[in-house]
């Protein structure tokens, strides 16, 4: 989706080898940080090998005038071993450093749902959007007008959904239990 959102031109990138290899192939030139010429936009995304050497590299090219993209806000993802920084730490260093507010291509805008659809070439009505984040994953399949799941596996609680404005189709304690859900309605 960030691809598809940037369309062409230069990036530096903060992320992961699928990333580097979706700008890629959508023709998009990667900078590698030592270039002097600042590239279009510098793309932020989550980053297991991020280092003070890319978030400094990002700043002076943000500062140089070029875009500030994430493909998503999600502070915290949930691993095997319990929480990590996501996407989402890595853009709060960058907008407090700047002053600039990033471009959001991903959850929970709808554009991420939807092009996934379509590239499954189904309709909207007929999927389901998984996700342990009310902000994130389950906005994005509110936006977008289709179901979701909860999974309360991670990020957000049970005792959250009182303050969600909105309420998911369903709400599972885990896989267990959304299998048991999905399946029997």
């Amino acid at each position: 989706a960030t691809a598809t959102y940037l369309g062409e031109g230069r990036a530096f990138c903060i992320g992961e080898e699928g990333l580097h290899r979706a700008l890629s192939e959508q023709g998009i030139e990667l900078c590698n940080g030592e270039d002097t010429t600042s590239p279009d936009a510098v793309i932020v995304s989550y980053d297991r090998a991020l280092t003070y050497e890319k978030i400094t590299t990002a700043l002076r090219y943000m500062a140089a005038g070029a875009r500030f993209i994430a493909t998503n806000p999600d502070p915290i993802i949930t691993l095997e071993d319990g929480i990590a920084p996501e996407t989402g730490t890595t853009v709060a260093a960058l907008k407090a450093a700047s002053g600039k507010e990033p471009e959001i291509v991903g959850k929970p805008r709808a554009t991420i749902v939807l092009e996934a659809a379509r590239r499954l070439d189904m309709a909207v009505e007929d999927c389901v959007m998984l996700g342990d984040n009310l902000d994130t994953d389950i906005l994005a399949a509110v936006n977008a007008g289709m179901r979701s799941a909860l999974i309360l596996t991670g990020v957000s609680s049970r005792m959250d959904l009182a303050s969600f404005a909105h309420t998911p189709t369903w709400v599972a304690e885990d896989y267990s239990d959304l299998t048991a859900q999905l399946f029997s309605s």
